[in-house]
């Protein structure tokens, strides 16, 4: 394989959608041990700064570096999605992202370590080293179970989004999937588009698009797919469908009516939904999730 090829599939493989962990206490915590665990091994199998020449106290000494790993690592998860809520959207999170967060970790964590090593290492007798030096060793060796824990959540996250995408999609299909009651009269959808007025039967609606402060409508009039463009937000539109219950918000940019998913596909990060009619996914995010395949369960 070409160099360039190789460039070309690492950098979409950091593209790739994962998943963040931000809501599970537990999952935060087993990342945590993860990491400090990591580097208690590493330090008590190879000893670089000269570790091998402790001859008391060495287990307590290494833990105390494995413990600080932990600590910064669990605090870290918990602290830094409420700073920046933007980098850290779930929507958004991807493998690169994650790299990035886990390298971030490993300087603060090099940093609280070469001032275990000016304090205790000390007292120990140890040789001091520069912080500089401190930032390259422990940064080169973070590098490896950082690709590594990305590789493997990546692959198990899409894996099992995936088995439960496959098993839902099996069940799918319009003719005997989220049919509306017969019954019910159908429910008129009066939408302004400047000066004029868009109408159409509120079960030919596909999805809605946000464009910012404008939305694109998709619909099927006359069996034809329809495309309109509309100055509102797609907070006020949710609005006019919140007693349609097929029609409902699955992601911050999409309204979806569910009458018309053939499949759902699964990635690392969430669910998306498939609609014959359309050239594009749709996105299902991470909090919306559960709701909406629950209600697609209930449905069958």
């Amino acid at each position: 394989m070409k160099i360039n090829e190789l460039h070309k599939t690492f950098v979409a493989w950091l593209k790739k959608p994962l998943a963040f962990v931000t809501e599970s206490p537990v999952e935060k915590f087993y990342i945590s041990l993860f990491f400090g665990l990591f580097v208690f091994v590493f330090l008590l199998i190879f000893q670089p700064f000269g570790l091998d020449a402790v001859a008391e106290s060495k287990i307590f000494y290494l833990f105390a570096f494995g413990f600080a790993t932990f600590i910064i690592f669990f605090l870290n998860l918990f602290f830094f999605p409420y700073l920046l809520p933007r980098f850290f959207d779930s929507d958004n999170w991807n493998i690169l992202k994650n790299i990035l967060f886990s390298l971030f970790n490993i300087l603060i964590i090099s940093y609280i370590n070469w001032l275990l090593s000016c304090t205790i290492g000390k007292s120990l007798g140890l040789a001091q080293h520069s912080l500089l030096r401190f930032l390259f060793i422990t940064g080169s060796v973070g590098i490896f179970p950082t690709l590594l824990f990305s590789y493997f959540m990546e692959k198990k996250m899409w894996q099992r989004n995936n088995a439960i995408a496959k098993k839902i999609s099996e069940h799918l299909g319009k003719d005997k999937l989220l049919e509306t009651d017969k019954n019910e009269p159908e429910v008129i959808i009066n939408l302004k588009t400047g000066k004029n007025t868009l109408h159409f039967v509120a079960t030919n609606l596909l999805c809605v698009v946000s464009e910012g402060n404008y939305a694109n409508v998709f619909y099927l009039h006359e069996n034809k797919l329809k495309k309109q463009l509309i100055r509102s937000t797609l907070k006020k539109l949710e609005t006019q469908f919140i007693n349609l219950g097929l029609i409902v918000r699955c992601h911050k940019s999409y309204i979806v009516n569910l009458a018309y998913v053939i499949r759902i596909s699964g990635n690392a990060r969430a669910y998306n939904l498939h609609i014959q009619e359309l050239n594009f996914l749709i996105p299902v995010s991470r909090s919306q999730s559960t709701k909406l395949i629950d209600l697609i369960n209930r449905k069958k």
